[in-house]
C-alpha cells in the first residue's frame, strides 16, 4: 500500500511542491571511479527529517531491495556493483507523510569501470608484421574489454619510457616506435591498471625480432609455459650469429644461470630444461645471445627475450566463494523476488578459470559467474551448481539449493471470544496453508484489552505451544494456573521467510478474576490524638464491596469511618481504639477478610533533658534524663556515638529512671553524651557536654572564701536597702519603721505551661494571606495562614528568648507555634546577615559539638540520616547524612556538587562537613526545616491546603529543579518526601525546597521504595529508561516531577499507581503503557502538564525551562 501511494504521488503533475518547506540539503553523487564488484553507498538528505520517507528510483523505476542492492533509510547500498545491472541514472525521492508532498533530488549517473578477463598486444603497423626491418615504424595496441582503465607498456618486463622515437598514446592505448633499431628487439607486453586493483598483464604479447649480420639474431623464440607442479618443462631459445646463449632469472641480472644437479639444465643449443617443476621455479626468465665471446650480457635486462613459467593452481570453490553466502547451502526467496548470486573461484587460480552455472538437469543457466533470475517462481526451486574450469585437471563444482516460499493463508481462525475462570485452563487453535516448516513459523501474540501493543507468548510451564509435524497448525494451551494477567487479545502470527507476518483474527480472552486483596491491611502503631489511616484494597472481575468492623462490636466507633475506596480513617486516635479491625471484601459469590491489629502509642517526650555539666574530677556525677510515653520509653546513653552499657565496671551505672550515675569522675570521661529515648511511637535524642575540671586544695579554699565574701556583701547590701526604703516610707506615711529582720523575699511566679493548640483549631478568615489569582506567584509564595502565638510564647518573645518547651508537634501547620515574626528571624537582621551568609557558603568544616539533639529519621544510600539543632549558626535546624558505606567517592561528589551550587530559595543549602574520627563516621550537614518533608506536611494539613497553595508548591519545585538542571545536577529521586517545607521565613511564607535525603529505609515512607535487581529504588517515581537501563538525565527528573504534581493534587493521600503492585508496574513500564489515573475534574492544567512530563519518549518531555516558561505565559 505504501508503494502504491508513493507511485500515485509521483504521477502528479508537479514533482516538487513549492507549498512545502523542505528541500534536498544533500543531493546524491557517485565518486569519479566506481569499479565493478566494489562496495558502494549513495546518500541523500532533506532539510527537515520529521515525517520524511525516502525512496530510490533507477532509470525512472522504483528500486526493489535485494541482498546485493538495498535501501537503508536514506542510503542506497550496493553490496557489490554490477556493471550490467547498475549502470544508469539514480534519483532520490522524499515523501512527507504528514502533508503528502514529494520532492526529488537531481539525477546521479553511475558509470562503472571494468576490465575483461584477458588482454593481448596487437600489431597495427606494419600490415605484415612477419617482416620488420631496421628503420621501419612499429605501432602496437593493447586490446582488452572494459572502460576507465590505464595502460603501461613494457619490454622484457622493463617499462618503456617515451622519447623522440617512442610515443605512448594513453587515450588509444598504443605504442609507436619509429625508426626501429635492432636494439629494440624483445617481448612487448601491456599492463592494465584499474584503480587500486591488482594490475593485469596481457596474456598474448608481441616479440620483436630484427635481423642484422653483426648481431645475434633469434630464430626460435621461447614461449610462455603453464605446467602442473612436478611435471617437466623446457624453453627453446635458438640464436643465429651467436657465439653463446645465456639465461637469466628475471630480477637477478648479476650473473647468468648455471646448471644444477636437482634444478634446471641448460643445453648447448640454448634450451632451458626443468625435469620437475617446483614452486620456486615459477617466474620469468630472459634468454640472450652474444656475437663475441667478450661481449658482456650481464646487467642488460632489455637485451634478449622474456618468457614466463607458471604453475597450475586449481580453481577452488567453497561456500565463501558466493555472494551472498548461502545459509546451510540454501537460498530462500519469496515468490516474485529477484535472485542475484555471484560465484567466484579462488583468486590465485592459474590460469584464470571459466565459471558457469547449471541446473540439476545439467542445463546451462548462466555462462558467467553471475546467476540471475528476475522473478523467482516456485518452478525455479531446485539445485544449482557453480562450475569452474581452467583447462587443467577436473572441473571444480559447488551445489546450492534454491527454495521458493509462498504467502501463507490462514485456513482456521482461533475462537473469537473465550471466557474462563481464574485458575481454569483454556486453549486456542490456528491453522494455515503455505510453505511448510521450518520455512514458516507460528507464534502467538497477546496484548492487554486496552492496548494495541502485542508481545509474543513464550512457551513456559503455564503456556504450551503445540504444532503438527509440518508446522501448519498451532495450538496454545494455558494450564490450570490461569491468572488475571492472561486476559487480553490473542492472535496467531504466521511468519514465512521473505514475507511480512500474516495475522489471524483477534481472539478476546476474558479471565474472570477471583476476589483477592491488592493492598492487605497491616498491623499499625497509631499515635494518640492524631489522624490516621489504614488501607484495604481488593479486586475481582465482579464489583467488590469493602466493609470494616471492629472485633468485639458490630460496627465502628463514631470517630472512625470507612471511606468508599476501603480506607479506614481515624479522626483523632484514642486509647480505646486498640484492638483488631476486620476488613471484609465481598462480591456476589465470594467473601474474604483480613485483620489489622492496632496499638495506640504516645511518642516519647522528655520529662528531664540532659544539660551541659562541669564537674571536678574524683567527684560523683548524676546525668539526669527521663521521658514519658506509651509504651514506657527505653533510655539509652552514648558517648561520642559509642553506646554506654547499662553497667560499666564500678564507675558508670544507669538508674531505673534512665539517669546515668558515675561515682568517680575521671578526665577520660570528658566528652559529648547523648540520651536517646524511644518506643513504638519513635525516638528522640538530646545531647549534653561534660567538662571535667582538675581540682586543687588552694583553688577550693579560694573558691569558698570568694563565695562567702560575695554572699555576705550581697546580704548586707540587700538588708541595708530594705531598711533604708522602710525608713523612707515610714517618714512619709507616719508609720513606725519595720525591723530590719522583717524582710520580704518575693519570688516571681513560675511561668505557665505551654499551651497546646487543639487539633480542631480553625484559622480566622482575616488571617488568610492567599492571592486572589494563582497565575502570578512570587518567588516565595505566601503561606496558607499566619500562625498565632500562644500566651506563653508571647511572654517569651517579649524578652527576646525562645524556649523549646513551648513547641508542639511541628508537622501540623497550625501547631507550629514556635515561629517568630520576620523581625526576629536572624536571616532578616542586618547584624546577622554576614554570619548567615558564612553559614551557607558550603564546604566548610563543622564541629560535631555544634549538632545538638540528633534524631534518626531513616537510612539512605550512604547510611543513617538524622535531624539536629545546630548551635552557633543562623540555620537552626539541619539534616545530617552519615557515611557508613564504602561509597566515599560518591558521597563526597554529592557534597561538593551541592556546595558549589549558588544559593537558591527553593534548593536546600550545603552547610559543611564533619570529618570522620575514630569510631565516628563522616557527616555531611544540609539545611533542613522543622516543618519536615512535603509529603508529611500535606498529609497532616490536607484539609487546609488550597489549590493555590498546591500550584505554588509545584512552581517552587520546578524552579528549584531548574536551578539544579542548569548546574548539570541530576537528582534521581525527586519526590514529595525529598522536598522540605519552610514555614518560618518571615512568619508569613510557605517555601518548598528541593532536598536530597533519599531515604530508602524510612519506616514512614517504606512503601515508596520497591525491590529491583537486589536494590531498593523508588519505582513509582522513575521512568522506564531509569529503571530498566539505569539511564538518568534531566528528562528522568522531569518524569519524577510529573509524579510529584500528582502527589500534590492528591495531597499525598495515596501512592502513585497504587492500583498496581511492583511486578505489574515494571511490566507496564517495559511496555510503555504506564499512566497515572486522575479524575476528569481534577486540575485540568496540571493534568496536561503531568501527561507531558510523563511522555514515554524522552524527547517529548519538556525541560524545566519549558515548564516555567509555560507557567509564566499561562
Amino acid at each position: 500500500m505504501v508503494v502504491v501511494y508513493f507511485l500515485l504521488c509521483l504521477d502528479e503533475d508537479a514533482r516538487v511542491h513549492a507549498t512545502d518547506d523542505f528541500y534536498f540539503s544533500h543531493h546524491p553523487r557517485f565518486p569519479d571511479l566506481v569499479l565493478d564488484g566494489q562496495f558502494l553507498q549513495l546518500t541523500c538528505q532533506v532539510s527537515v527529517e520529521q515525517h520524511i520517507v525516502y525512496h530510490w528510483m533507477f532509470n525512472n523505476k522504483l528500486i526493489e531491495n535485494t541482498a546485493r542492492r538495498y535501501q537503508n533509510r536514506s542510503t542506497l547500498v550496493f553490496a557489490q556493483v554490477h556493471r550490467g545491472r547498475d549502470t544508469g541514472q539514480y534519483q532520490c525521492v522524499a515523501l512527507n507523510t504528514s502533508s503528502g508532498f514529494t520532492t526529488a533530488s537531481s539525477l546521479a549517473d553511475l558509470r562503472i569501470s571494468w576490465v575483461g578477463p584477458s588482454a593481448k598486444v596487437a600489431v597495427l603497423a606494419p600490415k605484415t608484421p612477419g617482416i620488420i626491418n631496421e628503420g621501419n615504424a612499429l605501432k602496437l595496441k593493447c586490446v582488452v574489454e572494459g572502460s576507465g582503465y590505464h595502460v603501461k607498456w613494457y619490454r622484457n618486463s622493463v617499462q618503456v619510457s617515451p622519447d623522440l622515437r617512442i610515443v605512448v598514446d594513453e587515450a588509444e592505448h598504443t605504442l609507436t616506435i619509429e625508426p626501429l633499431s635492432v636494439h629494440d628487439n624483445g617481448i612487448y607486453s601491456c599492463e592494465i591498471r584499474l584503480g587500486e586493483d591488482e594490475p593485469r598483464v596481457s596474456a598474448r604479447n608481441f616479440p620483436l625480432t630484427i635481423a642484422r649480420p653483426d648481431v645475434a639474431n633469434v630464430r626460435v623464440l621461447p614461449q610462455d609455459l603453464i605446467v602442473q607442479k612436478g611435471s617437466a618443462a623446457h624453453f627453446d631459445c635458438v640464436y643465429e650469429n651467436a657465439r653463446r646463449v645465456e639465461w637469466f632469472y628475471h630480477g637477478n641480472d648479476e650473473a647468468p644461470m648455471k646448471n644444477t644437479t636437482k634444478g634446471h639444465v641448460i643445453f648447448p643449443n640454448g634450451t632451458l630444461y626443468f625435469p620437475r617443476v617446483q614452486a620456486k621455479d615459477a617466474g620469468s626468465f630472459r634468454c640472450a645471445g652474444a656475437v663475441r665471446d667478450e661481449e658482456e650480457l650481464v646487467e642488460r635486462p632489455t637485451l634478449g627475450y622474456l618468457v614466463y613459467l607458471k604453475i597450475v593452481v586449481r580453481p577452488e570453490i567453497s561456500a565463501k566463494s558466493f555472494f551472498p553466502i548461502p545459509v546451510n547451502n540454501r537460498y530462500v526467496l519469496r515468490a516474485g523476488a529477484t535472485l542475484e548470486v555471484f560465484c567466484r573461484a579462488k583468486p590465485e587460480a592459474q590460469p584464470p578459470p571459466v565459471i558457469t552455472w547449471v541446473n540439476s538437469r545439467k542445463e546451462l543457466v548462466s555462462d558467467s559467474s553471475f546467476w540471475l533470475i528476475e522473478s523467482v517462481q516456485p518452478s525455479h526451486a531446485g539445485e544449482y551448481t557453480c562450475r569452474a574450469h581452467n583447462g587443467y585437471g577436473s572441473v571444480e563444482e559447488y551445489t546450492v539449493s534454491l527454495i521458493v516460499t509462498i504467502l501463507p493463508d490462514i485456513s482456521q481462525e482461533p475462537e473469537s471470544s473465550v471466557s474462563v475462570d481464574e485458575e481454569k485452563p483454556f486453549q486456542l487453535f490456528c491453522a494455515f496453508k503455505g510453505s511448510p516448516g521450518p520455512l514458516t513459523s507460528v507464534n502467538w501474540m497477546r496484548s492487554r484489552h486496552n492496548s494495541t501493543q502485542y508481545i509474543r507468548v513464550e512457551s513456559s510451564a503455564r503456556h504450551k505451544i503445540i504444532g503438527n509435524r509440518d508446522g501448519s497448525t498451532s495450538q496454545l494451551l494455558v494450564n490450570a494456573s490461569v491468572a488475571a494477567e492472561d486476559s487480553g487479545n490473542y492472535r496467531c502470527q504466521i511468519i514465512t521467510q521473505g514475507f511480512d507476518p500474516v495475522y489471524s483474527e483477534i481472539s478476546s480472552v476474558v479471565v474472570r478474576e477471583r476476589l483477592r486483596f491488592t493492598a492487605k491491611p497491616l498491623n499499625q502503631h497509631l499515635e494518640l490524638a492524631t489522624k490516621a489511616k489504614i488501607n484495604c484494597r481488593a479486586h475481582a472481575t465482579e464489583t467488590v464491596r469493602v466493609k470494616w468492623t471492629k472485633e468485639g462490636r458490630g460496627g465502628l466507633p463514631n470517630h472512625v469511618r470507612a471511606e468508599s475506596d476501603g480506607t479506614l480513617v481515624f479522626d483523632g486516635v484514642r486509647k480505646t481504639d486498640e484492638g483488631g479491625y476486620v476488613c471484609t471484601a465481598s462480591t456476589r459469590s465470594e467473601q474474604i477478610n483480613a485483620t489489622a491489629r492496632v496499638e495506640v502509642v504516645v511518642s516519647p517526650r522528655f520529662l528531664v533533658r540532659p544539660v551541659d555539666t562541669k564537674v571536678y574530677e574524683k567527684r560523683s556525677l548524676l546525668l539526669e534524663c527521663s521521658a514519658d510515653g506509651d509504651p514506657k520509653p527505653t533510655v539509652s546513653w552514648d558517648k561520642e556515638g559509642q553506646t554506654i552499657p547499662r553497667v560499666d565496671g564500678s564507675r558508670w551505672r544507669q538508674l531505673e529512671n534512665g539517669s546515668l550515675y558515675n561515682e568517680n569522675i575521671r578526665p577520660v570521661d570528658e566528652g559529648r553524651y547523648g540520651c536517646t529515648v524511644g518506643n513504638k511511637g519513635g525516638f528522640k535524642r538530646e545531647e549534653m557536654e561534660l567538662t571535667v575540671q582538675l581540682e586543687s586544695v588552694s583553688s577550693v579554699v579560694q573558691t569558698i572564701i570568694i563565695t562567702f565574701s560575695f554572699a555576705s556583701g550581697y546580704i548586707l547590701l540587700v538588708v541595708g536597702l530594705i531598711v533604708y526604703c522602710k525608713r523612707k516610707r515610714s517618714r512619709k506615711a507616719g508609720e513606725p519603721e519595720a525591723s530590719p529582720l522583717t524582710v520580704l523575699l518575693v519570688e516571681p511566679p513560675p511561668p505557665p505551661p505551654p499551651s497546646i493548640l487543639p487539633t480542631t483549631y480553625s484559622v480566622p478568615e482575616s488571617t488568610i494571606l492567599l492571592p486572589s489569582h494563582h497565575h502570578h506567584y512570587p518567588l516565595h509564595p505566601p503561606s496558607l495562614a499566619s500562625v498565632p502565638y500562644t500566651q506563653y510564647e508571647r511572654q517569651s518573645s517579649s524578652s527576646g528568648k525562645r524556649t523549646n518547651n513551648s513547641r508542639v508537634n511541628p508537622t501540623h501547620l497550625y501547631e507550629a507555634a514556635h515561629l517568630t515574626t520576620g523581625s526576629d528571624d536572624p536571616r532578616h537582621s542586618p547584624n546577622t546577615s554576614s554570619a548567615y551568609s558564612s553559614a551557607l557558603n558550603g564546604g566548610s568544616h563543622l564541629s560535631r559539638r555544634q549538632l545538638l539533639h540528633l534524631q534518626k529519621i531513616g537510612r539512605g544510600q550512604f547510611g543513617d540520616v538524622f535531624t539536629a539543632h545546630m548551635s552557633d549558626s543562623p540555620v537552626a535546624y539541619v539534616a545530617v547524612k552519615a557515611l557508613q558505606s564504602r561509597d566515599a567517592d560518591e558521597f563526597n561528589d554529592e557534597f561538593h556538587m551541592y556546595s558549589k551550587l549558588n544559593r537558591h530559595p527553593n534548593v536546600v543549602q550545603c552547610l559543611g562537613m564533619c570529618r570522620a574520627t575514630q569510631g565516628a563516621p563522616k557527616w555531611a550537614v544540609y539545611e533542613h526545616t522543622e516543618a519536615g518533608n512535603l509529603k508529611s506536611f500535606l498529609q497532616a494539613n490536607s484539609d487546609y491546603i488550597t489549590p493555590e497553595n498546591l500550584l505554588s508548591f509545584a512552581w517552587q519545585i520546578a524552579s528549584g529543579m531548574q536551578h539544579l538542571d542548569r548546574h548539570r545536577f541530576i537528582h534521581r529521586d525527586l519526590a514529595a518526601r525529598n522536598c522540605v517545607v519552610d514555614v518560618a521565613q518571615a512568619g508569613t511564607m510557605l517555601t518548598v525546597k528541593v532536598a536530597n535525603l533519599m531515604m530508602s529505609s524510612d519506616s514512614i515512607h517504606e512503601d515508596d521504595y520497591g525491590e529491583y535487581r537486589n536494590r531498593r529504588v523508588p519505582l513509582r517515581w522513575m521512568p522506564a529508561e531509569a529503571v530498566l537501563d539505569d539511564e538518568f538525565s534531566s528528562k528522568s527528573d522531569v518524569w519524577s516531577f510529573g509524579v510529584v504534581c500528582y502527589e500534590l493534587v492528591t495531597r499525598c493521600q495515596c501512592l502513585p499507581f497504587d492500583e498496581f503492585d511492583d511486578g505489574y508496574l515494571l511490566e507496564l513500564l517495559g511496555r510503555g503503557t504506564l499512566a497515572l489515573r486522575m479524575d476528569a475534574g481534577q486540575f485540568a492544567e496540571v493534568r496536561t502538564l503531568i501527561n507531558r512530563c510523563m511522555a514515554v519518549n524522552v524527547k517529548d518531555r519538556p525541560t524545566f525551562d519549558d515548564i516555567l516558561a509555560g507557567w509564566r505565559s499561562g
